[in-house]
């Protein structure tokens, strides 16, 4: 926060709505000239919401809590903000009064945000697919079911599934950021329903919403998936290039299910095909040599990364707990670090919790790089094993015969 207020300092520009499509539960604003997003709960949510402001507060505190494998945005809670009145754009802050009341108040020349949480700014995959090369568009299509499952494998279920809660950042990585309908997967009911009739096939609201106390119905995922139909159907995996298939409408003979036929993707890049679906996380700072290896030996091979640096955010007690159940909490620590004899801590007699909660705080003492591949972790500098994952996920360049 101290950032954006320095930023405000300096710069001239305006606050303004966000792109994308309004939200039902949150009003977003962002600063153009600013990488981040501002969120602020509605005081009335729309239709087919039920949720309430508690419950939403407390799905974000859940996702402060967990380990949030690369794919969650990391959102942070800031309350009793002010700001120049002049600061917002015409229009916006009428909105914000009249969408979010009880948060935001305007005050003469001044304007009071009573809670919102900020986020870095990601573009929408609804939007990012709208405007993407078809090469582009097939990455993020895989990066966005691998976000699912990677988010699943943690426990995660996302609820809604719509393509405008997920955001491509930066660095080309799928996350999701919506966080209203999320809960643990094992607190889902997952059972199948009958076939519906014709007058029911537009009653399911989202795919993979749930109804009442956590119930979801497989079924419904693939029919009313919020895919465009040009990509729906893209599947990775070892399969020559006239193997991948997506579904095109189609009303003549031999249409599928809802009036879809199998069609072939156009030609792509054999990297597409073929390269390992790795997405490594790696924790660390890029002034650390060690790091900066690991970063470097991702990159030569080609495998996109999801860096966390740690001068920007600290890794969170799930994320930590993750290494420390493997390894133990003492390979952590680095205790030739500058810190770590700064603090005095070469005769700390602390318990595992009071070191993990220490190093959430002090991330300086980390032993770095840490890298998370799925259930694959190391810590500290581990070529020889990261080889071994790539190996591993790797399938032959060579087509088939």
């Amino acid at each position: 926060m101290r950032a954006l207020l320095r930023h405000l300092e300096k710069g001239d520009g305006h606050f303004e709505l966000a792109p994308g499509d309004k939200g039902l539960v949150m009003s977003v604003f962002a600063l153009p000239s600013l990488n981040v997003v501002f969120k602020v709960i509605r005081d009335h949510f729309g239709a087919p919401k039920t949720t309430t402001r508690q419950e939403v507060m407390n799905k974000y505190h859940l996702v402060f809590l967990r380990d949030r494998v690369g794919r969650l945005a990391d959102a942070q809670e800031f309350e009793d903000l002010e700001f120049a009145r002049e600061r917002f754009a015409p229009g916006l802050l009428e909105e914000l009064e009249d969408v979010a009341a009880s948060s935001v108040l305007a005050e003469g020349d001044r304007v009071r945000v009573r809670h919102l949480y900020t986020e870095r700014r990601v573009t929408p995959l609804n939007l990012y697919l709208r405007e993407a090369s078809a090469e582009d568009a097939v990455e993020a299509v895989l990066d966005y079911g691998q976000a699912i499952k990677d988010l699943a494998a943690a426990n995660i279920f996302t609820g809604d599934m719509l393509l405008k809660n997920f955001g491509v950042t930066r660095h080309g990585r799928v996350i999701f950021y919506d966080y209203d309908e999320l809960c643990l997967l094992t607190e889902c009911n997952f059972r199948e329903i009958p076939a519906r009739g014709p007058s029911r096939m537009n009653s399911q609201r989202n795919p993979g919403s749930r109804s009442g106390s956590g119930t979801c119905s497989p079924r419904n995922f693939a029919p009313s998936w919020p895919c465009p139909a040009r990509w729906r159907g893209v599947h990775a995996g070892p399969r020559r290039p006239a193997e991948r298939r997506v579904l095109a409408p189609h009303a003549g003979a031999g249409a599928g299910r809802r009036g879809h036929r199998l069609l072939p993707l156009p030609a792509l890049p054999a990297s597409l095909t073929f390269l390992p679906r790795m997405n490594p996380q790696v924790f660390g700072t890029r002034k650390n040599p060690a790091v900066r290896a690991a970063l470097r030996f991702f990159a030569e091979r080609r495998i996109n990364v999801h860096f966390v640096d740690l001068e920007e955010r600290a890794a969170s007690l799930g994320e930590l707990r993750r290494f420390a159940q493997k390894f133990g909490v003492k390979a952590l620590i680095d205790s030739d670090s500058k810190r770590y004899v700064e603090l005095g801590l070469k005769a700390a007699a602390y318990s595992e919790e009071r070191w993990l909660d220490l190093l959430t705080r002090e991330p300086f003492l980390l032993r770095t790089p840490l890298v998370r591949e799925g259930n694959r972790l190391t810590i500290g500098p581990a070529a020889e094993e990261w080889g071994s994952w790539l190996a591993a996920s790797a399938v032959s360049l060579k087509p088939k015969a």
